[in-house]
């Protein structure tokens, strides 16, 4: 699948170059030097598949990986490699963040682009590494103002409900 490439590099570039200019102006370029990654190679496919199952275990929609791997298979590899094995775990094993906190930022991006069964999934995912009910409902709130502010429609989602269907995910694994 040729077009991750044209759909998210194009916003994704803008953003940096945005990001870096606001440090720079903000004299908050030091935040981002001293934080070199390893180059990217072939552990970062198993690194992220391993980071995807293991954020996505008390998930229960096992059926969107097995659908995304069989009919998008490139673009399953990439998100394992890039999103989960670099982009997140390389941020968790160089100290900038932990696991849950990685999860959090993606479940609230994803929240915020309007995305409400796939914003549910992330933050479970987020949930089940260690991110509070107080915490996730936090950011939903935040989100669902910046939605409101894009003029981006996004249903509403309960931390509480969330941490309930973590709470019964679990019991069911272990029985």
């Amino acid at each position: 699948m040729i077009a991750w490439s044209f759909v998210g590099i194009p916003w994704c570039v803008p953003a940096c170059l945005g990001m870096a200019n606001v440090l720079k102006e903000n004299n908050l370029l030091h935040i981002a030097s001293g934080r070199t990654r390893p180059p990217f190679n072939d552990e970062h496919i198993a690194i992220g598949r391993d980071l995807q199952k293991q954020t996505y275990a008390n998930v229960q929609n096992g059926e969107v990986q097995a659908m995304l791997a069989e009919y998008f298979a490139d673009f399953t590899l990439t998100t394992w490699a890039v999103v989960f094995g670099y982009s997140l775990a390389e941020t968790t094993n160089t100290g900038v963040f932990q696991k849950h906190q990685v999860q959090l930022l993606l479940a609230t991006a994803v929240a915020a682009s309007g995305a409400t069964r796939q914003a549910k999934s992330h933050m479970k995912g987020a949930m089940g590494l260690g991110v509070t009910v107080a915490g996730a409902d936090a950011v939903l709130k935040a989100a669902k103002k910046i939605n409101a502010w894009n003029n981006v429609e996004i249903n509403d989602i309960d931390a509480i409900a969330l941490d309930e269907e973590l709470r019964v995910a679990r019991l069911s694994l272990m029985s």
